[in-house]
């Protein structure tokens, strides 16, 4: 009879034993569960405020370059005005040189640089002609009103 106590006394205390480690099972599970929980909770922190920090160096940059696109436009809003402002007199000289001395056409062979520089070497050319024809006339009206005023004052001093 005793060897059957034993036994039952072996086999509860067998049962007690495996009652706790379940116990201690459960509940480390449950610590673990909940360790697992608050890992992940601070995972999460951690991604939204990297993400926070990501947003804001973005929004950073973004007004960083719409302060710099401001800028370019207004320069180049400036530029266009002054091209604007350029092309409008370059068209007007054209247009008096055009009425000067009419169009004047190189031949096509040559390449757009020579065209110009040669079209701009003969306007050149014709322009000093003019002038020079300006000058000797201007000279001439000089001598002419001259020979009237000595002509005059004979005229005077036979009076």
């Amino acid at each position: 009879m005793s060897n059957q106590y034993n036994n039952k006394e072996s086999s509860s205390s067998i049962t007690l034993s495996t009652n706790d480690m379940y116990q201690e099972l459960r509940t480390r599970f449950e610590q673990y569960r909940t360790f697992s929980n608050i890992f992940d909770d601070v995972e999460i922190k951690i991604k939204i405020k990297q993400l926070e920090r990501d947003q804001r160096e973005q929004k950073r940059r973004f007004n960083s370059l719409s302060d710099r696109c401001h800028e370019t436009e207004e320069e180049l809003s400036q530029m266009t005005q002054k091209l604007e402002r350029t092309s409008n007199e370059l068209n007007q000289i054209n247009d008096i040189l055009n009425l000067i001395f009419g169009e004047l056409h190189p031949s096509p062979s040559l390449s757009l640089d020579e065209s110009k520089i040669i079209i701009m070497n003969r306007r050149l050319d014709l322009a000093f002609t003019k002038l020079n024809e300006i000058k000797n006339e201007f000279e001439q009206f000089k001598e002419t009103q001259e020979h009237f005023n000595n002509e005059i004052k004979k005229k005077l001093d036979s009076l």
